[in-house]
């Protein structure tokens, strides 16, 4: 009989259909018996490959149990991203509380303000004094329309990373260089061909020139940024178009000031341990990477504000930005809320998270610690936690925008197109840049505009930021 039934059911379905129904049958038999994991306690997830070891040890001398223990999981970047877009989207499940970077949490916010999928921190960071006791800026990447929607977990203030040993024996005194025009003009003298085959190899400062990430921080640090407080984009703001005109002009012929080196690749930093490039900016978490991929350099490099766009202006930037957040639909608010202050607001936590992970706490009462005054070899013995200490309180305001990836591409677009206008033109002066700087800037800024005009919620209310 059962030979019979599937003989019909093979003349009358294909069998490739017939194997996937099969297939699907008896998945569906292990899914339903399967044996199910302990599933106690709460959960949290990060996509920082160091932090889980950090936070599980900490939380071990909480004294957790039962249902009140936290579970820390590691899930990569983009796997995370999935996460929360079908978690908030589709009502998946999510952990009790997630450590995102801030283009996952922007990302969340481009509906309604009552759509956002995390619980709105606000009048909570308020009650429990957290608003004066964390680093003020470092909310600003996660207020989005007048509400703040997590907590915290850096600062990431930027300063000048540069070869001591060359430009000490170059007799170049970095105590002057308090301005970029000062910066390069002082040394121009280390831009070398040593081959004498017409083609540099050596440069003072390293500029990607397609990629925005380095050439965004430098237009932070110079003025207003890439987004008014009610979120409209202003790229074509004076301050932007000057940064864009002398950066154009520092990275042109013919005499070009700057060497383009892949950001986190080994070639990268083949480069820079080869004196290619003699500075570049380093946020906190970047000084460490230093430390651990270019170990040759020990002892040779130092640290300094960075040179600001006018005398007295600021001398530090801002790269990066993570926060924990508390997705709406895990519960347990209360709860989750008393633990991640816990741990977020600890010492311990800000000790090990700067000597493994090299990322400077938000917590200001924490910056007395004497982690921060130790010397480290590798730069020069320089009190490189005190440096970034230094200007952490200077950091820009960011802004929370979903489009703020959107305005990586199109500044860094912006860059290539003016060098390559230069080269062509054999420009040398960057006052001669600026009425094409301000045209790649204004198509860069309809190009924003364009896509932001296709969400409603974002251009019809305000305070957007």
């Amino acid at each position: 009989m059962p030979r019979l039934l599937l003989e019909r059911l093979r003349e009358q379905i294909p069998i490739g259909l017939l194997v996937i129904l099969v297939l699907a049958g008896v998945s569906s038999v292990y899914v339903l018996f399967r044996p199910q994991k302990d599933t106690e306690g709460r959960v949290m997830w990060t996509f920082v490959r160091e932090r889980p070891e950090i936070y599980q040890e900490i939380i071990a001398g909480m004294g957790l149990e039962g249902e009140d223990d936290m579970r820390v999981e590691l899930v990569e970047f983009s796997a995370l991203q999935r996460r929360l877009q079908s978690g908030f989207f589709s009502g998946t499940p999510l952990a009790d509380i997630v450590e995102v970077e801030r283009t996952m949490s922007s990302a969340t916010w481009r509906g309604p303000l009552e759509a956002v999928g995390f619980v709105d921190l606000t009048e909570r960071l308020r009650k429990d004094g957290l608003l004066e006791r964390i680093n003020r800026p470092s909310f600003s990447p996660f207020t989005n329309r007048g509400k703040i929607f997590g907590l915290p977990a850096d600062v990431h203030p930027i300063l000048l990373c540069y070869r001591a040993d060359i430009f000490e024996e170059a007799g170049i005194d970095v105590n002057e260089l308090d301005t970029w025009d000062k910066f390069f003009e002082a040394t121009a003298i280390l831009a070398k061909d040593f081959d004498g085959d017409g083609s540099m190899d050596q440069y003072p400062f390293e500029l990607q020139e397609t990629e925005g990430s380095v050439i965004t921080a430098l237009m932070l640090q110079a003025g207003p940024g890439f987004f008014d407080e009610n979120g409209r984009p202003i790229l074509d703001n004076l301050a932007n178009i000057g940064v864009l005109a002398k950066l154009g002009n520092w990275a042109s012929s013919p005499n070009k000031l700057t060497g383009d080196c892949d950001l986190y690749t080994g070639a990268g930093n083949r480069l820079r341990s080869e004196g290619f490039v003699l500075s570049w900016i380093v946020p906190d978490w970047r000084s460490i990477q230093m430390e651990q991929y270019i170990p040759s350099l020990a002892g040779k490099l130092k640290l300094m504000p960075l040179p600001a766009w006018k005398p007295g202006g600021r001398r530090t930037s801002c790269w990066g930005g993570t926060m924990l957040g508390f997705p709406k639909s895990a519960g347990n608010f209360d709860k989750n809320w008393e633990f991640a202050k816990r741990l977020y607001l600890s010492r311990e936590l800000a000790v090990q998270v700067w000597r493994k992970v090299g990322v400077l706490t938000p917590v200001k009462e924490l910056w007395d610690d004497p982690v921060f005054e130790e010397p480290n070899a590798y730069y020069s013995n320089q009190r490189k936690g005190r440096l970034f200490i230094d200007q952490a309180e200077n950091v820009p305001v960011r802004s929370s925008s979903p489009f703020q990836p959107l305005v990586l591409r199109e500044v860094g677009n912006a860059l290539s197109i003016l060098i390559r206008y230069a080269n062509e033109r054999q420009i040398d002066d960057p006052e001669q840049l600026m009425e094409e700087a301000t045209e790649l800037l204004r198509t860069a800024q309809q190009n924003v505009e364009l896509q932001m005009n296709r969400s409603v919620f974002l251009t019809s209310v305000e305070g957007a930021e």
